[in-house]
């Protein structure tokens, strides 16, 4: 929802003295408390074949910046370095500090990178103060952001802002690129005598929480050092060959001491004398990187822009930004100014639902509702506070498709459907909300991914639950989560071995199992894995109408099979059939002892009840009724069990 951001900063003037920051904050605030009641500027919205571009500056201005903005994406993709999403990304770009301030975490800030959860989408967002000569390093940090974040996995706090650092220094000679050139303004600090660089091992272990209540000097630090050390990996013959696999190892959330050692065999302490010779020849070493990246003509237009949407927008990115006061502000504004317009009545729920006002927010859904919203979710929930028709429910189903089959890749609004399916017990539409998995793409989310996995587990898909539920545990580095996740994994391998098991019974008698197996593969997945068991049973109780079992094997007889083919016996109780991935287990109990053996020709084994053959005898897997039985079997050296049964007589 929109509390849940995450967003980044490019402050790119380093600090240099402590005693004016108070002056630049109170200037700062005093410009933003102005900015916000200077008269609304003229929105417009232009597409590009990868941006989304709300801006306020001039059309040729515009058309500029989204040129731009393809060519640095085309920079991205060229470099390999990080990579680029095939998703469309959201710019705002305003017309100066007086428009961007308001809407600036920092004064320090002249662009950001945030991320932004709403009902509608997750949806990534760069706003960007101004468009002008400055800009582009800007961009080219922030893009790295972008790049990080959806990449999958989380860097660590260094390796981010050290990978954004170093794209800074980017050129563009007409379409010709040149990539790694050293940065002045951190090698100025680096070489500083006033300068305190922060420990690696403590560089390296800095929390994402609580970034921002560093000081200064550590601010300062964190970017230099961590440019420093990234420019060195990326750049040096010594570590760039290897760089790509260092990176992907931090993705997966290894720690960098293990990365350092298998990938470049070295330490963090030897990789602090590394860092520190390489910035010292910096000046003398050929470090960059040319190429003339393929970047296609610009197609953007003008699209549509209602007069509220911009306006919106604005407001949620102030939710996303954690300031609520104004957000708040800014609907009641909307709502009066545009009473028909269904998005701000159901924004407006969104905000007092996410802050635990669901009285506020379900007048406000059922507003939206009234003015015909084809938002799902606002119909959803208000159909689950009972202030709407019981048809509600259908009608939310009806949307969530639709809005579903729109966008395929809304993996925010999937999630939220199928949580509600599993509120309602409606696995099968579950697993359909969650798709299948080869369709899907690289989600790095834990929570789409188990849901999804478990969904395809309810509605009895085992195969593709088994495929979301792996990829739930590549994907955290939470041990409770990975323990959760695999929980449920293991029941879904058992009921995979057990149908496959079945299958497997189905193939070698040919007839008789259909309807077993059919039964095992339908119903409700709690109990599917012990009706597939069923098939073993069935399939070999029908044997009595098999033309393979001949009247030889049916006359055989244990003193047969013991003097002439080397057969052993034993006598107990019945006690438990395994079922296994290859093949399954018979326990007898032998004078209080398990005795086990092991069935591996169910076809080849005759079941015999008082002297007479058993057409249909109903095995389950699982523990047996306690009867009296005599068990021939061909001995075996296996760990585990005795030998493989081949005679079953019941007294």
């Amino acid at each position: 929802m929109f509390f849940k951001s995450e967003w980044t900063d490019s402050e790119f003037h380093l600090v240099r003295r402590r005693k004016t920051r108070f002056r630049t904050v109170i200037l700062a605030l005093l410009c933003g408390l102005a900015v916000h009641h200077v008269p609304a500027a003229e929105w417009r919205k232009l597409r590009s074949a990868h941006f989304d571009i709300f801006t306020t500056q001039p059309q040729p201005v515009a058309l500029q910046a989204v040129e731009r903005l393809e060519m640095i994406r085309a920079a991205f993709a060229g470099l390999g370095g990080l990579p680029v999403s095939a998703d469309r990304l959201t710019v705002i770009l305003f017309s100066g500090f007086n428009e961007f301030g308001f809407y600036s975490p920092s004064h320090m800030v002249k662009a950001y990178f945030i991320r932004t959860f709403s009902q509608e989408a997750e949806e990534n967002v760069i706003a960007v103060s101004d468009f002008n000569k400055d800009v582009d390093p800007v961009l080219y940090h922030e893009f790295a952001h972008y790049c990080s974040r959806e990449a999958g996995g989380q860097l660590p706090l260094w390796l981010e802002e050290g990978l954004a650092a170093y794209y800074e220094s980017l050129e563009f000679d007409g379409k010709r690129l040149t990539a790694g050139k050293p940065a002045p303004q951190y090698l100025k600090l680096l070489k500083s005598k006033t300068f305190r660089p922060i420990p690696l091992g403590d560089l390296f272990s800095m929390p994402y929480e609580g970034r921002r209540d560093h000081s200064w000097d550590d601010t300062n630090a964190l970017y230099a050092q961590g440019w420093a050390v990234v420019h060195t990996l990326s750049t040096n013959p010594r570590f760039a060959p290897k760089f790509s696999q260092f990176l992907a190892r931090m993705r997966k959330g290894e720690t960098i001491q293990d990365s350092l050692s298998e990938i470049y065999g070295t330490t963090i302490a030897q990789l602090r004398g590394d860092v520190d010779e390489h910035i010292q020849n910096l000046d003398r070493l050929g470090t960059s990187i040319n190429l003339t990246p393929s970047i296609q003509e610009s197609d953007a237009r003008d699209v549509p822009l209602e007069t509220w949407e911009a306006r919106l927008f604005l407001t949620k990115l102030l939710v996303s930004l954690r300031r609520p006061v104004e957000a708040e502000r800014d609907f009641d504004a909307l709502r009066k100014e545009f009473p028909k317009v269904p998005q701000i009545w159901e924004a407006l729920g969104d905000f007092k639902y996410e802050r635990g006002e669901k009285t506020m927010a379900l007048r406000y859904y059922k507003t939206a509702v009234e003015l015909g919203t084809e938002n799902p979710l606002s119909v959803m929930r208000l159909a689950e506070s009972g202030e709407s028709r019981p048809e509600a429910m259908e009608h939310a189903v009806a949307l969530l498709n639709a809005s579903l089959q729109r966008n395929p890749r809304n993996h925010n609004l999937r999630l939220e459907a199928i949580e509600w399916a599993f509120q309602h017990k409606r696995y099968t539409q579950a697993a359909a909300w969650a798709g299948r998995y080869s369709e899907s793409g690289d989600i790095r989310d834990f929570a789409m991914n188990f849901n999804a996995g478990y969904a395809h587990f309810r509605a009895d898909n085992p195969k593709e639950a088994q495929l979301w539920l792996k990829r739930a545990i590549e994907s955290t580095e939470d041990s409770t989560e990975k323990q959760r996740a695999g929980g449920v994994l293991d029941r879904v391998e058992i009921a995979l071995a057990r149908r496959q098991f079945a299958d497997r019974i189905a193939d070698e008698f040919s007839t008789g199992t259909n309807s077993a197996v059919s039964a095992a593969r339908g119903g409700n997945p709690e109990n599917a894995t012990q009706q597939a068991a069923t098939a073993l049973p069935e399939a070999a109780g029908g044997r009595a109408n098999d033309n393979i079992i001949d009247n030889e094997r049916l006359d055989m007889t244990l003193t047969v099979f013991t003097r002439d083919r080397g057969g052993r016996v034993a006598e107990g109780v019945m006690h438990e059939l395994r079922c296994l991935a290859a093949g399954a287990q018979l326990v007898i109990l032998s004078g209080g002892k398990p005795v086990v053996v092991g069935i591996d020709e169910p076809n080849n084994i005759l079941i015999t009840r008082r002297g007479r053959h058993v057409a249909n005898y109903d095995f389950r897997c699982g523990r047996q009724k306690p009867e009296k039985v005599r068990i021939g079997y061909v001995p075996a050296e296996a760990s585990g069990r005795v030998g493989f049964l081949r005679i079953l007589q019941f007294e």
